[in-house]
């Protein structure tokens, strides 16, 4: 993981190398600045979250998460008041929930998470250890206050958080018929993102078809729409969304 400084002039001024440590058969999902900060870095793989201070510290880690069971898919972060908490979305569908502090420092070594938020809907299905085919992305929205989260079968989901972060009494369903989303026509979203300058605008990415898909959330709904691109055999392969003052 490669980590660069810019000089205004868009001169290299710093580059920096993390060596995350991947067994083989792991690999990086991503890596995502913590929420407000300009030295935090979360590199995120399949089998752990590791998480840097590189105002202090770039061989290191801050904190040095694992799952006991199953693969990392995805991960977010919540800073409220309250503190500081890692949300991580497992291969079997389970979202996990760990406070950031003293208690779960990599000064102690290795810290395993075991907090799962309790879901309730009609729609989440255990079958086989898996919820819904299996977890794919989570991301949390500090404008909106809300936890956006997918499963393998196409269920997409959007959810407030109480503030002892332990369980999800009330989901809301983001249901939309996709193109190429196989039967059902149901599809995960993924790359949650949201529209700067624009609070409620929240964009996902179609896991399959990769198509970008407009959240607009309003007080006592959702709107959903879905950007296709003609001919309908063309991808698209990225985009970023933006609003004008």
């Amino acid at each position: 993981c490669h980590v660069l400084t810019f000089t205004s002039t868009g001169a290299v001024q710093d580059h920096l190398v993390l060596h995350p440590s991947l067994e083989t058969g792991n690999f990086i999902i991503k890596a995502v600045w913590l929420p407000g900060s300009q030295t935090e870095l979360a590199v995120v793989t399949a089998d752990f979250v590791k998480i840097y201070n590189l105002s202090q510290d770039a061989i290191s880690p801050q904190y040095y998460f694992l799952l006991p069971s199953g693969k990392i898919r995805d991960t977010t972060f919540m800073f409220t008041e309250e503190g500081h908490h890692l949300l991580l979305m497992s291969s079997a569908g389970y979202i996990y929930t760990q406070p950031m502090d003293e208690a779960s420092s990599a000064r102690h070594g290795p810290f395993y998470i075991t907090n799962i938020l309790e879901l309730k809907h009609a729609d989440i299905k255990e079958t086989d250890s898996q919820i819904a085919g299996g977890g794919v992305s989570v991301y949390y929205s500090h404008i909106l206050q809300l936890l956006f989260f997918s499963y393998a079968h196409g269920r997409n989901f959007a959810a407030g958080i109480p503030k002892d972060v332990d369980a999800l009494p009330v989901l809301f369903p983001i249901t939309f018929k996709s193109s190429n989303g196989g039967k059902s026509g149901c599809q995960a979203l993924v790359q949650w993102t949201e529209v700067a300058n624009h609070p409620g605008l929240v964009c996902g990415m179609t896991q399959t078809s990769n198509n970008p898909v407009i959240l607009m959330v309003k007080p006592d709904t959702i709107l959903v729409q879905e950007i296709k691109v003609l001919p309908a055999k063309a991808k698209i392969q990225d985009m970023v969304a933006i609003r004008h003052q």
